[in-house]
């Protein structure tokens, strides 16, 4: 729980987020509106292992420290990930591998369902891969996942929000149906 001086800001109809945007000090998180993917997911270069329908990111933003690290962000995915036809939304991230010689300044972080996550997912190497397992949202069960974020925003607001340890944080092997 924050302290009662730690009061945050509630901004809706912000002009560059559909959805609401929480500031505590130098702290930003941000949930994006839920998007239909319109992008083309399955092709016959790289199959995706599951159908996405939506999208949304949720994210968590400070200054820039002296690490050159600003926040983490997560995909939330409307998709049958599991269990095929059992469409539900799940969280997940992802983080470069060594291909990438550039890295962000973000990790984990997001990403849409379009080309570069699903070779994330696809048993080909790619510039992602998966950082965070497919973690179902479900209702009356988000004590975990409110708690986490929750903890991760107070850090961040007291300029305690440090890079993850180890990447992945959380092993995703097995999250999603091959």
């Amino acid at each position: 729980m924050l302290p009662p001086d730690a009061l945050g800001v509630l901004i809706t109809g912000h002009p560059h987020h559909a959805g609401p945007v929480f500031v505590i000090n130098d702290a930003q998180l941000t949930l994006s509106g839920p998007r239909e993917n319109t992008e083309v997911w399955r092709t016959t270069s790289t199959p995706a292992p599951f159908d996405v329908i939506a999208s949304a990111t949720l994210s968590l933003k400070v200054p820039v420290n002296h690490h050159g690290y600003d926040g983490r962000s997560h995909s939330l995915w409307y998709a049958d990930a599991q269990t095929e036809d059992q469409y539900q939304w799940f969280e997940t991230a992802f983080m470069s591998t060594g291909l990438r010689t550039v890295t962000g300044t973000t990790d984990p972080y997001a990403l849409n369902p379009h080309h570069e996550s699903r070779a994330a997912v696809s048993p080909t190497m790619g510039m992602d891969q998966v950082a965070w397992p497919f973690t179902p949202l479900v209702l009356g069960d988000l004590d975990e996942f409110i708690e986490r974020w929750a903890t991760w925003l107070a850090q961040a607001a007291n300029g305690r929000l440090a890079h993850p340890s180890h990447m992945p944080e959380r092993n995703p092997q097995g999250s999603w149906r091959p």
